[in-house]
């Protein structure tokens, strides 16, 4: 069985803060490397193993990426992909993820293609409207490798209810 975990980037401060100017410098705020750090304990509750961590190559993905790589004790280091960028090419991004491995994954990205990407997973298309808050994670199985319309969700939780795990 493999599991694919796509997870939103935490709260991120606004474009004027901190001198970010650009939508992409956009680096998650104090209270969202916190919250992101209890929705991450929440995820090490429900992952059955380890996964390997890709993220979009924006600061705020990654800085979540690295919180739940430090979380779920990874040790392989995180991987960016361009195409968990917003308006990445998911076309694209499928292609890469039927050619890996067994092994969990984790995508850490932004919405709305976060969204998009877990309604192919599960029906094969983009009709499917999946919310996630910001440090959401919704757990997505496979029978053998990740084929479009062949996932089956096994659970979406959104942030309050992955801190709610480990009574956070």
């Amino acid at each position: 069985m493999m599991r694919v975990y796509l997870v939103r980037h935490g709260i991120a401060v606004d474009i004027g803060t901190n001198n970010v100017t650009r939508d992409q410098d956009r680096m998650l705020s104090e209270e969202g490397q916190r919250r992101t750090r209890w929705a991450a304990l929440g995820i090490k509750e429900l992952c059955r193993r380890r996964p390997h961590i890709f993220s979009s190559p924006l600061i705020r993905a990654k800085e979540t990426a690295g919180i739940m790589a430090e979380v779920l004790q990874v040790v392989q280091q995180v991987e960016v992909y361009p195409d968990l960028a917003p308006d990445g090419d998911l076309t694209r991004l499928m292609g890469q993820l039927e050619m890996l491995g067994p092994d969990p994954l984790m995508l850490v990205g932004h919405m709305p293609d976060l969204g998009k990407l877990a309604s192919i997973l599960l029906s094969g298309t983009t009709d499917l409207n999946i919310q996630f808050k910001k440090a959401a994670c919704c757990c997505i199985s496979f029978p053998g490798t990740v084929h479009p319309g062949q996932g089956g969700l096994e659970w979406l939780l959104q942030p309050k209810a992955l801190r709610a795990v480990v009574g956070g």
